[in-house]
């Protein structure tokens, strides 16, 4: 391997994550080649061809460079934080405990609440109610 093929010599400073990073936005010919990384160990070796192997099974939902033209978010941060505000923010609370069908249906209408559809849920659920 040719020292301007191996990340790790041009950026000796990168920690695991960086790395992980650096990774995400390597050419997909990088990847697939196993021309990227090179493995210093056993236990290494089987983690790289892992990854490649999901990268490979994966690849149409992994082309972040398609995703971000497109304009569509890439990273799991947005996903996440609503988990915090929608579950978390109210199943969380202390000394709250839910049964498992109650608390799917609470979920139900905080993600209504949140995506906008609260109103035609609701008008939903009163209408069952008021015939049987």
């Amino acid at each position: 391997m040719r020292s301007e093929d191996n990340y790790d010599d041009l950026f000796p400073t990168l920690d695991d994550d960086q790395r992980i990073l650096l990774l995400l936005f390597a050419t997909k010919d990088e990847i697939w080649s196993n021309k990227f990384i090179q493995a210093v160990c056993a236990e290494a070796k089987r983690e790289i061809d892992s990854l490649i192997g999901y990268l490979k099974e994966n690849k149409d939902r992994v082309d972040y460079k398609f995703y971000r033209k497109g304009g569509y978010p890439v990273g799991s941060g947005g996903i996440e934080s609503s988990n915090k505000t929608i579950c978390h923010v109210r199943l969380k609370r202390s000394g709250a405990w839910w049964y498992v069908e109650k608390a799917n249906q609470m979920l139900a209408l905080r993600c209504a609440k949140y995506n906008g559809t609260f109103q035609k849920l609701f008008l939903s659920i009163w209408t069952k109610f008021r015939h049987g």
